[in-house]
This record gives structure tokens, sequence and C-alpha cells, in this order.
């Protein structure tokens, strides 16, 4: 093979392809820089700086197979499913959803696995719950000092959305919440589809607008159910069994708030009325919002 062969071979290629525009101008393409990131991802755009080439960020791989994602915070560059990528750090996971920090400004985003690109969900199934009082804190607004119940309404800082308490089944997310927001828990140990005082006790309290509105300021919501004509999950029933023996619940419907799964818990009592069941239950949360001495949301 001629000199001037081998040469010609060993200069075609491994360059960044140039539009027509860019050969015209002189600009050269830098395929480091990332100039696709827009939404959360767009708001202000992140320009993604090209890593030093002395500390490249992917120079190491896991040395064993027993290594996995589990530790946070992770650095990483996402991308969504319209193809869109943001560079920033996973600071916590809850279920299907992280707490994500952009590295551009440092603002902080809950972001769903869903809707991100289907090798980025397959990574982060990877991660373990972990820091999920972060992203709790991230999704809920909080209540500011005026969001007494009274007439039922939230006064909510700057015009923000009202909070809306939904049920969790999970305690450890329950508790974590309520650590971020500084509200007790209240628990409800229920049979759902056996237990009569406890079907009442939905209709009666629970589905009702104004315990709605109380639980939306006021409380974090726990639903421990032992349903009998319906399956429940191995894991879900050992765990709920559990807490009930420890909790020493011998009857349904059982209520407590509570500061700490394994702290300070209190019993409540029904009532004959939904007046006289808030009114109690209001007397209640005071002491325990006492105790967790949360300031007031700025």
């Amino acid at each position: 093979m001629t000199p001037w062969l081998v040469f010609a071979l060993f200069s075609s290629g491994c360059k960044p392809p140039e539009s027509v525009a860019q050969r015209e101008s002189g600009e050269k393409v830098d395929p480091l820089v990332d100039t696709t990131a827009t939404s959360p991802f767009d708001d202000p755009p992140p320009v993604i700086a090209a890593p030093s080439v002395a500390e490249p960020e992917t120079a190491t791989l896991p040395s064993t197979e027993t290594e996995t994602k589990t530790q946070l915070p992770l650095d990483c560059v996402l991308t969504n499913a319209d193809g869109r990528s943001i560079r920033g750090t996973i600071v916590g996971k809850m279920g299907d959803e992280i707490a994500f920090q952009r590295a551009s400004d440092g603002k902080a985003f809950v972001l769903s696995i869903d809707g991100l690109s289907p090798n980025d969900q397959l990574e982060l199934a990877e991660l373990s719950d972990e820091a999920v009082e972060t992203v709790a804190a991230l999704k809920i607004p909080s209540v500011t000092a005026e969001g007494e119940s009274g007439n039922g309404k939230n006064k909510m800082a700057g015009g923000a959305r009202p909070r809306r308490a939904d049920w969790h089944d999970d305690p450890e997310k329950a508790f974590a919440e309520a650590k971020a927001l500084g509200l007790p828990v209240y628990v409800f140990f229920t049979g759902s589809d056996w237990c009569p005082p406890c079907k009442k006790q939905e209709e009666s309290v629970h589905k009702k607008p104004d315990f709605q509105r109380f639980a939306d300021s006021h409380l974090v919501l726990l639903e421990i159910d032992f349903p009998r004509r319906r399956s429940q999950p191995a894991g879900v029933k050992e765990r709920n069994q559990a807490m009930a023996s420890e909790w020493g619940v011998s009857s349904f419907p059982s209520l407590f708030l509570a500061s700490d799964p394994n702290g300070d818990r209190e019993p409540v009592r029904r009532a004959q009325s939904l007046e006289d069941f808030l009114d109690g239950l209001e007397g209640q949360v005071g002491r325990f919002k006492a105790a967790f001495a949360v300031p007031a949301a700025p």
C-alpha cells in the first residue's frame, strides 16, 4: 500500500459531523455540549459544559456484579420521552418519582420516572427508595401559619394551590412526609371489605368535605388495612400485622395520631357526629404540632 493511501485512510474519519452552514462559517462542533435541554428541562435552558479531560465523569465502571446504584446523591444526565436532556443530581427517590436538582441553577424538581426515556427508566428502577422526605417536601406546598381549620379553608402563601392530603398505605412514606411537613400522621386501622364500623367511619367521616379540608391543613393520612375478601401482597400483610401487634390494636376501626412509627402516639376517639369528631381531633392535633416545634414556612 502506497504511503499516500495510508495517509488518506487515517485522515478520513472520527470527526464530528458539520452542517453546511457550519462549514461555511468555520464554526466547530463540540459533541459534548448539549444544546437540546429544555423543560424543566428548559427554565432556564441549562448549558452543559464539556467534562474536563483530566476527570471524565464516566472514567470508571462497577468492579463487581454486586455493586448497584443505590446511593444518593447521584450525578447523571437524564433524557425525557421527547429526547431532551438535562444534567443534574438525583437527591431523593420515592416510588416512581425522583427529586432532581438541576446543575445549571440548583433548582429542584420532582420528576416522574415514567416520563423519562426507556433507558433511564431501566437504570432508575435499580435505585431503592432513599431520602423520600426530600421528594415529599418538594411535592407538597407547605401550609402557612394562617392555614387553620376554622372555616375549613387553607390560606396558602403567595396564592399557591392548597395541599391535598391523600391516603398512604405505606407507613415509611407517610411518616417521611409527616417529618418533612411537620404534621402528625392520622392512622386508620381498618378491615375495609368486611368491618361495618370501619365502613361507617369511612362514609360518615373520612369521605366528608369538612374532614378532607381539615386533613389538607393538619394531617398526613395513613390506612393500615386488613381485608378478607381481596388478596394482599404477603409483605404488606406481614408488615400490617406487625404494626397492629406493636401498637396494641385488637379491634377495628382503631384510630391514632402519631409523630413517629416507634414514638409517641395517641388514640383518637370516635364521636356520634362529624362536628364532635373534628372538635376533638383539632385539640389533639394542636398538642402534636406543639411537640413538633416546626417553624412556620416562609
